[in-house]
């Protein structure tokens, strides 16, 4: 049960893994086999599905909502004052200002950003991302350290 010598002076070796077993194949695996996840994630945070920090969302609508309020507040202070104006008509214009300042379309814009990140990404750069819904954190790194040969150990790095 010898092993014979390989043609051409070459090298025997044996092989431990191949195809999807192997480091990048499982990598490759984990590319093709992931499916985007719908929506927006929206105020449902970073796991809810595809898109834009919850955070961030939620803190765009409480500005809209801001500017509602502030707005509405002028449109009752000035209808008020005025004793010829409908009381009803307008309590009714300052309630279509609040509701009318979320954009019922929002969290399919903020999808539609993920998704043509996305797109830039693989066309552009040749990056494919297996999380979609982390792209938009990307946005906030500052600093990227990349370790090639793996002999970093540690959770924790300072970098100077």
């Amino acid at each position: 049960a010898s092993i014979p010598p390989p043609p051409d002076s070459g090298l025997t070796a044996l092989v431990m893994r191949t195809g999807f077993d192997t480091t990048q194949g499982s990598l490759l695996r984990t590319m093709v086999h992931t499916s985007v996840r719908g929506g927006s994630g929206g105020a449902g945070g970073h796991h809810g599905g595809g898109g834009v920090d919850g955070r961030d969302t939620f803190v765009f609508i409480c500005v809209l909502l801001l500017c509602a309020l502030l707005s509405s507040l002028a449109v009752l202070e000035h209808g008020w004052s005025d004793p010829t104006r409908n009381r009803f008509k307008l309590v009714l214009h300052v309630i279509i200002i609040v509701t009318s300042v979320v954009p019922p379309e929002l969290p399919m814009e903020l999808s539609l950003a993920v998704t043509s990140s996305l797109g830039d990404l693989a066309k552009r750069c040749r990056v494919y991302c297996t999380e979609p819904f982390r792209i938009p954190l990307a946005g906030m790194v500052d600093t990227c350290c990349f370790d090639k040969t793996g002999t970093i150990t540690s959770d924790e790095m300072l970098l100077r």
